[in-house]
């Protein structure tokens, strides 16, 4: 038998995804088309969960990269992460090339986020449970999407000029480092880690020629 608060539950959740959908059509249209029109195109995605969707602009000097990342628990909100990569690509933390085109945010040095205050830069964009009792949930999320795209000035600068405005959060991640990873794994003997294959030290062995050629 359900229970009261299993129906709660049940109505809470089902809110939460209807929410998030609208959030996520506005990313993949209005936010989407005006990324177009700076240049950048969405990424193919093998994230079936439908939680990150990533765009790229490719230029002559870099490649830039924005991620737009969902809530795991497809709770209504999001988060915009960004880097660039340089055109030959780089030297992952365990110590593979990787080609320009294959790089993620997440293995960059230096990479930021975008949020939508400057006095709390952990806060993630969003739908409140009030804004959408007030104007309603399509309304609360077309002004989100709006707000992101205005927003998103910030982070073009950075891309173009290394301007750090007031919504971004620019993190330094030595951990990304060229070998790091590969350098603490073989001082605590545990190189190389689970499931590495011919295909990541042929990876490895492309980064050392690369790097005694610069040499």
């Amino acid at each position: 038998m359900e229970t009261q608060s299993s129906k709660y539950s049940s109505k809470k959740s089902s809110s939460h995804v209807s929410k998030t959908k609208l959030l996520r059509a506005g990313i993949k249209s209005d936010f989407a088309e005006y990324l177009g029109s700076v240049g950048f195109a969405r990424e193919k995605s093998n994230d079936s969960s439908g939680l990150s969707y990533v765009f790229r602009r490719v230029l002559s000097t870099r490649h830039d990269l924005v991620d737009v990342q969902f809530d795991q628990y497809h709770r209504p909100k999001f988060i915009i992460n960004f880097g660039s990569a340089p055109p030959e690509g780089i030297i992952d933390t365990y110590g593979r090339e990787v080609p320009v085109n294959d790089v993620k945010i997440y293995q960059l040095v230096v990479n930021g986020r975008l949020s939508p205050s400057p006095y709390c830069r952990i806060r993630w964009f969003g739908i409140s449970a009030i804004k959408a009792a007030i104007i309603g949930s399509e309304a609360a999320a077309k002004k989100e999407i709006d707000r992101v795209i205005h927003l998103f000035l910030e982070v073009d600068n950075w891309f173009n000029k290394g301007v750090i405005g007031s919504h971004l959060s620019i993190f330094n991640n030595p951990h990304c480092e060229p070998g790091a990873a590969k350098r603490t794994m073989i001082t605590g003997g545990s190189w190389p880690p689970k499931g590495w294959s011919k295909e990541d030290e042929d990876a490895v062995k492309k980064a050392e020629s690369r790097s005694s050629g610069s040499l």
